[in-house]
């Protein structure tokens, strides 16, 4: 009498616990649905094996039940729980659930349920080694489905039967059941055929009916497709026709006037371009002069800077002792930040003007250092090596060393070609 639905004993766990947190956990249909979730949870775990946790979730259905006070349900659970206790080889139990099923069954007339329970008796008591009770127990259930014609259970209670009597030796009588079950079983499997065969044949005549409904709908979607489709062309149409029409009438209106327009308009291109270029070489010119500025600008600033670090230097041995480091800490961040903020203001300056410099440079040559790329800069600006010796805080010397090891670089053979002609035509 197990039920095993298709979804997960998680799922069913779940939706348990969901109920558990109701507002009303105890109303009507709220027990009831618990009833039915605790009975297919314990299906399911007779179905993995698991008899002891089926065995819970009976009981707690059984519980429940007490409260709906339904006999059937009652019947079947008792039923079942003697299943579960026969699957665990606790005979006794199983035997006490399994009569206690049947004389609820007798009580409200449940005469296919009776032989039921007559057969799972039957099994329990074959189990015990009490095959004179199992004969007569399977007995007793088979002459109830003879009454009430029910097929598929006595087909159950007929190989319970052979099996029984292959126990007890009674070979005979094995061979007789063997024979009434297959028989039994022929029938039920002609009935099947039948249903079968007319569920194919109703399933073959609506499938078919389907089939002629289906072209029917579907010529006459394509006969509406194909007006919709005429209507569509006979309206676009129409619509290019008087565009058409307008446009010749507008084109030849304006054949005239457009070649004036377009002589206006290359004499207009023409005075834009001039302006334009005028308007380009002028920013570069001032951005020029702006940078010119701001150069000088931070070649003052880093003088003061410098000269602030080496005041600090030479009093240094003038404070106290306490203070001598704090005094070297300032004198070493004015260096080093002073290096950083030099560099940043001009590169930021510099790329505003010559926005491509630097581009075309790494270009054509992707080898220089940073350091060699920040006195091309510095070049093209033209700068003096003092000037670059100033913001580099490097010896007029080395400066003039980097300037030779540049002009290799950028390959400038011999004196005849000026370093920042060079950089100025990149």
């Amino acid at each position: 009498e197990h039920s095993f639905p298709t979804r997960r004993s998680s799922d069913l766990e779940e939706a348990l616990q969901n109920i558990l947190k109701m507002q009303n956990p105890d109303s009507q249909g709220a027990i009831n649905f618990k009833q039915k979730i605790f009975n297919n949870i314990a299906a399911i775990k007779i179905q993995q094996k698991e008899f002891d946790k089926a065995l819970e979730y009976y009981q707690n259905s059984l519980k429940v039940n007490a409260k709906i006070g339904d006999k059937n349900i009652e019947s079947s659970l008792n039923n079942n729980i003697g299943i579960c206790y026969m699957e665990k080889k606790e005979y006794e139990l199983a035997k006490y659930y399994l009569e206690k099923s049947l004389d609820i069954r007798r009580s409200t007339n449940d005469w296919m349920g009776v032989a039921q329970c007559y057969n799972n008796i039957g099994k329990n008591n074959a189990l015990m080694g009490n095959f004179a009770l199992a004969k007569e127990n399977l007995l007793k259930a088979l002459e109830i489905e003879n009454k009430l014609g029910n097929k598929e259970s006595k087909l159950v209670s007929l190989q319970s039967l052979t099996q029984l009597y292959k126990e007890i030796g009674d070979y005979k009588n094995a061979f007789q059941s063997l024979e009434d079950a297959e028989v039994v079983k022929d029938s039920l499997y002609n009935i099947e055929s039948a249903k079968k065969i007319a569920q194919l044949e109703l399933q073959h005549k609506i499938d078919k009916q389907k089939k002629v409904f289906n072209l029917e709908l579907k010529r006459r979607e394509t006969e509406e497709q194909k007006r919709r489709l005429i209507y569509l062309v006979i309206a676009i149409t129409l619509v290019l026709v008087s565009v058409i029409l307008g446009l010749l009438v507008y084109l030849q209106r304006t054949k005239i006037n457009n070649t004036k327009l377009q002589r206006d308009k290359l004499e207009l291109e023409h005075l834009n371009i001039s302006l334009e270029k005028q308007k380009l070489t002028e920013e570069l010119d001032f951005k020029n002069r702006e940078l010119t500025t701001n150069v000088m600008y931070l070649l003052k600033k880093n003088e003061l800077i410098n000269g602030i670090a080496e005041k600090l230097i030479q009093s240094k041995n003038d404070f106290k002792s306490e203070n001598r480091k704090v005094i070297q800490e300032i004198i070493t961040q004015l260096k080093s930040s002073n290096d950083e903020k030099i560099w940043s203001e001009f590169e930021t300056h510099f790329t505003k003007v010559h926005s491509d410099f630097y581009h075309k440079l790494n270009e054509k040559f992707p080898n220089l250092s940073t350091n060699e790329k920040k006195l091309c800069a510095f070049l093209r600006l033209n700068l003096s090596t003092k000037d670059i010796s100033t913001i580099t805080y490097q010896s007029v010397n080395s400066i003039t060393v980097a300037r030779s090891r540049l002009r290799k670089k950028l390959n400038i053979q011999g004196e005849d070609t000026n370093l920042i002609n060079f950089l100025t035509k990149l």
